[in-house]
């Protein structure tokens, strides 16, 4: 068992390390929305390494990143490999590991309140298990972000941290856990560094780039990490942890987003909008047909940007047919607030009726993108022109809005008799 145990350690070792490293990936954002998911491929996926004369190999599975709740994160990455040690033999493993952060998430700062580490592992031909969990608390959360931080500018925080950190065995003759309590003073500068862009599938999303300097009694590290706009205030987004640097060219790997059930936007055009002065009205095109949006007069509560896009990779709508296309529209300042409704214009085609399964325009819905979890919402229409082909509905608040109609509810089948 001693045998089997020792293999384990090394892993653990070799794995985790002393302590948790952030690597400096060329795509790590993704917004603190309930129900977001994105997926990643990482490169490469396999990497080698030495360790206490060990040589240890790792493949990567895809990384999913998702927040099963409000201002929670968590990243999964499933793992297999091999080690090879000397006088003892070579030995295949496999595991999950996951990254969970918990955020308070307010009208103006985000604040990291709480974040742990876990994985487990299993060698098959030893039957042999474990699992490791760490986790800990900043009391008070470490603020990360300020609205109004300029570029360049910056924002620090002190607090305490505490937790723990539990290895645990499974397997004949396993020892006891092993259980460690952490504690300790930590400070954090987090600096804007510059405004930047990241492409995904050919579109370029706006992103703050920000860099956070960490010392946890007086051991001082780094992370960088991007704030993405998607719809409402700013979202909090940085790299995960990966493995120690006694990888070869672990610090050039990179993660590459493949999927994601949130919007993308294609930005159109930006508009300056002053109410107090009189009702704007902003007028562009989507997909080549026209589109109106109408703020009447002091319907802002200050002067700001309007920005309008195109999405590109529209969410799912279960029980809802159509939404081939959607329209994106949101406030760039995070602060201004609306004061009344907004009249918007949207066109409908031949296809969406198609798309939607309905021959009358009056059929059609508007719906609005709420959340991953929330899904699509319909709106109340407030005119059919059925001349010009458009819909117009009244907003209290900017999204994402598509056209489509409910999906026809199919009765189950009757159950047979008998007799």
């Amino acid at each position: 068992m001693l045998k089997k145990v020792s293999v384990s350690l090394v892993l653990v070792c070799l794995l985790l390390g002393s302590r948790v490293v952030c690597a400096d990936f060329t795509l790590d954002h993704f917004p603190l929305d309930q129900g977001a998911r994105w997926r990643y491929s990482v490169s490469p996926s396999a990497v080698t390494g030495e360790f206490e004369g060990s040589l240890v190999s790792i493949n990567f599975g895809q990384l999913t990143v998702w927040n099963p709740s409000e201002g929670r994160r968590l990243a999964e990455m499933p793992f297999t490999g091999e080690i090879l040690i000397p006088g003892s033999g070579q030995f295949t493993f496999e595991g999950t590991s996951s990254y969970e952060e918990d955020y308070n998430v307010g009208p103006s700062s985000i604040q990291l309140a709480s974040e742990s580490v876990y994985f487990d592992l299993l060698i098959p031909t030893l039957s042999v298990g474990m699992t490791f969990d760490g986790s800990g608390t900043y009391a008070p959360p470490l603020t990360l972000f300020e609205d109004g931080t300029p570029i360049l500018g910056s924002v620090s925080s002190s607090g305490e941290f505490s937790g723990s950190l539990t290895v645990s065995y499974s397997g004949p003759g396993a020892p006891p856990p092993d259980t460690l309590d952490l504690s300790g003073s930590v400070d954090t500068t987090v600096a804007i560094a510059a405004q930047e862009a990241i492409d995904f599938n050919g579109n370029s999303v706006d992103t703050l780039r920000i860099q956070m300097d960490v010392s946890i009694d007086g051991e001082a590290s780094q992370k960088t990490m991007n704030l993405a706009r998607f719809v409402g205030p700013l979202r909090m987004v940085q790299p995960l942890p990966m493995l120690d640097q006694m990888f070869e060219n672990l610090d050039e790997t990179t993660l590459t987003l493949i999927s994601t059930n949130l919007p993308v936007w294609e930005p159109i055009n930006s508009f300056p909008v002053d109410v107090s002065a009189g009702e704007q009205i902003l007028n562009f095109d989507v997909n080549g047909s026209p589109v109106e949006i109408r703020i009447p007069t002091g319907c802002l509560s200050d002067p700001c940007t309007v920005m309008v896009a195109n999405i590109v990779n529209i969410p799912p709508s279960p029980g809802i047919n159509g939404i081939s296309w959607a329209l994106g529209v949101n406030i760039e300042e995070p602060n201004v607030t609306v004061n009344c409704p907004i009249t918007v214009t949207i066109p409908y085609t031949q296809a969406d009726l198609d798309s939607a399964g309905v021959d009358d325009p009056n059929n059609l819905k508007v719906y609005r993108w709420s959340s991953p979890s929330s899904g699509w919402v319909a709106l109340q229409i407030t005119d059919v022109d059925t001349t010009n082909e458009t819909i117009t509905f009244e907003v209290s608040q900017f999204s994402v809005f598509g056209n489509g109609a409910p999906a026809p509810v199919t009765a189950a089948p009757a159950g047979g008799g008998g007799g």
